[in-house]
This record gives structure tokens, sequence and C-alpha cells, in this order.
């Protein structure tokens, strides 16, 4: 949920985290034509009951494109009575403010609260609860997802797809912006990696003895006392030792707590 499959994090995985801005592009790519093929699969599979819903709608006058008609099957619209754009901004850019912040810091290697094994469950009780608290006002929460399947909807229910209320930037775009706004935050006021890792988010094949040493050397702490104790969830970085930050090199046998995290995934 936290990898690649929304381009906002893709985004924010290069800006932050050293992602090869190259493989952007093809990155989102990727997710919206997954997004348009899964939109396909969905009209095709539920064709018949489409259809009839849509000349149902249409007989009542109601046309196809409006919040709860077939075309929201495939993409969110707002309701007849949701025309203040401003209001829909920025509920939909506080919603991605917050999950962004919240995958981000299930994604810290210093954060000691969030487990790798619970950070799918953390992340997903984040979007469980924004759509508890706002999908009564319209939301949309992935660019991907919103764009590939509304240019399904375009295909089978024309251009009000994109015209219903002017509404279609702000789910397709406003994620974007909020979840870098989002990011940036928590790298800026509240990322403290290195000071966490001091404090004992790693351990050495050598023990207390061998990690305090490489802290000294790497300028993170100035003490030699023991430190507390670390985090179980480690991984080992080899025997030719990896960079912990710019200027900081570890040495052999040093390990870092959930580092895995650090690379976009869980």
């Amino acid at each position: 949920m936290a990898s690649h499959f929304n381009p906002a994090m893709t985004i924010c995985f290069a800006t932050w985290q050293g992602f090869p801005w190259k493989k952007v592009p093809y990155y989102i790519f990727a997710q919206i034509f997954g997004a348009f093929m899964a939109g396909l699969f969905v009209y095709g599979q539920y064709h018949e009951q489409i259809v009839a819903y849509s000349a149902a709608t249409i007989a009542a006058g109601k046309g196809t494109v409006f919040n709860g008609g077939p075309a929201s099957i495939f993409c969110s619209f707002p309701g007849e009575t949701q025309t203040n754009l401003g209001y829909l901004f920025m509920i939909e850019f506080f919603v991605d403010s917050y999950i962004g912040i919240i995958i981000w810091a299930c994604l810290d290697p210093a954060n000691p609260f969030v487990s790798p094994q619970a950070a799918p469950w953390a992340i997903g009780l984040a979007y469980s609860t924004m759509v508890w608290a706002f999908a009564d006002i319209t939301i949309s929460t992935n660019m991907a997802r919103d764009l590939g399947t509304r240019l399904v909807a375009l295909i089978f229910f024309g251009r009000e797809a994109f015209t219903y209320h002017s509404y279609s930037w702000i789910s397709i775009l406003v994620n974007i912006p909020a979840t870098l706004f989002a990011t940036a935050y928590y790298e800026m006021l509240m990322r403290d990696s290195l000071q966490k890792i001091g404090k004992g988010a790693a351990v050495h094949e050598h023990g207390e003895e061998g990690l305090n040493l490489h802290l000294t050397k790497s300028g993170i702490s100035g003490q030699q006392g023991p430190l507390s104790p670390g985090m179980q969830k480690v991984f080992s970085l080899g025997s030719q030792g990896s960079t912990l930050h710019e200027g900081h090199k570890m040495e052999p046998g040093f390990s870092l707590a959930a580092e895995n995290r650090t690379n976009g995934g869980i």
C-alpha cells in the first residue's frame, strides 16, 4: 500500500528517499494504466448490470454521471449539492495529507512505535478512518486510481465524466501536492533518524562496545556509556558496510533497525 501504487508516493520517494527521477514517469504510467485496465475488467465483468442500471437512471431523467450513478462505479463525483469547489479541495487536501504523513511515519526506520509487520495495518486504518469520515463528502486519495478509471468512464459514459461540476481536477491532481506537503512536514519537523538510531535502534556484531566505537567515530555519539536496548527488527548490512547518512560510513558488522522501510516498501 505504501509502495508505488500511488503516483504521489512515487514522487515523494524520488524527492526525499533517492528514488531515481528517470523512473518516475514509467511508474506513474504503469499505475494509471493498471487502474485503467482494472476499470475495463470491471465493466466487462458486470456489463449487463451496468447497462441495466444505466437504462434505469436515464429513464428516471438522472443520466449516468452523478454521485451514485453508473459512472461513479469507476471514479468519484460530488453530490448534487456539493458545488463549493474550495470546500471539496480543502477536504481532499486534508485527507491526502493525513494519509501521507501516516505512511511516511510508518516508513521511518527510527519510528519505534510501528513495526514493519504492523505498518500495513496502520496505513490501512488511516485510509479507513478517512473513508469513514469523509466519503460522503467525496474524496479520491489516489491520482492513478481516479484518472485510470475516469478514462474508462469517459469511454462508456461520455465527456461528462471529466466535466461534471468541474470536479475532476480536484480528484486527479490534489493528491500530489497534499502528499508532498505532508512528507515535507515530516522530513523537516518530525524526522530524527540519526538521533534515534544513536540512542539504541541499532546493533553491532561486537555488541555495545563495537556499536559505541562506531557511533563515536561517526560523530553520532560522543559518549562511551551503554546504549538503551535496541529494537529487535534489524537486518545485517553485510561485511562491506553501508552508508548510514551522508558523511557517515558504517563499519563491517553494523546492523540498522528497520532499514528496509526507508526504500519505499513495507
